[in-house]
């Protein structure tokens, strides 16, 4: 991977999925996030799955620490099937730490989430895509589309236009667009890039 990357002039801004669970043992991470810091990222997506609000809590405080031993930054993802669901509920885990809020277009209209929310967020990136309309009420087929049938931006039925007016002009775009019908990777990213640019325009 830093071979292909020098080789193409490609950075790597995020690496994922570190999942917090009550099982979790955060120092079974470090191998991980050596890695990541190796590939010179700067940013690590976080799952919060653990009811436990204040173990999730200390949890998260103890990865963002270790993280930042490596140059790295703890952005936690709010998905409207686990724990941390909400804007809201992540914004409590955060307190305290110097961790990010990572929002997720999709999650973000599928959960309970308000734009005002996103005001004093600590915020480093974002993940955009669009979607179909409607918000599915089987918990199976809300994650059949998070994981499997999301829309290029622009393309679907979100509001993209005033969740980025909400959010700083400035924030970096990680596009994650898992798309039903099967592509050439390579024409999957350009189709991506090219929608993708038609909105921001």
């Amino acid at each position: 991977m830093q071979r292909r990357l020098a080789d193409t002039g490609l950075v790597v801004l995020d690496v994922e999925i570190f999942r917090l669970s009550p099982e979790t043992r955060i120092q079974e991470f470090e191998p991980a996030l050596a890695i990541a810091a190796r590939l010179k990222a700067s940013e690590i997506l976080v799952h919060g799955a653990d009811p436990d609000e204040g173990r999730l809590s200390e949890s998260f405080a103890r990865l963002c620490e270790l993280a930042g031993k490596y140059g790295l930054h703890a952005n936690l993802e709010p998905m409207p099937w686990v724990d941390v669901s909400t804007v809201a509920k992540a914004k409590r885990i955060l307190e305290g730490t110097n961790g990010a809020l990572l929002v997720d277009a999709l999650h973000f209209y599928r959960a309970d989430n308000t734009l005002d929310e996103l005001k004093d967020a600590p915020l480093r990136y974002l993940q955009l895509c669009d979607g179909h309309p409607g918000r599915p009420t089987e918990v199976q087929e809300l994650i059949r589309q998070e994981r499997g049938d999301r829309l290029l931006p622009g393309e679907g039925a979100l509001n993209l236009r005033s969740l980025m007016r909400a959010l700083p002009a400035d924030l970096p775009i990680s596009l994650e667009v898992p798309l039903a019908r099967k592509m050439d990777p390579f024409e999957r990213a350009r189709r991506a890039f090219e929608a993708t640019r038609r909105f921001l325009q």
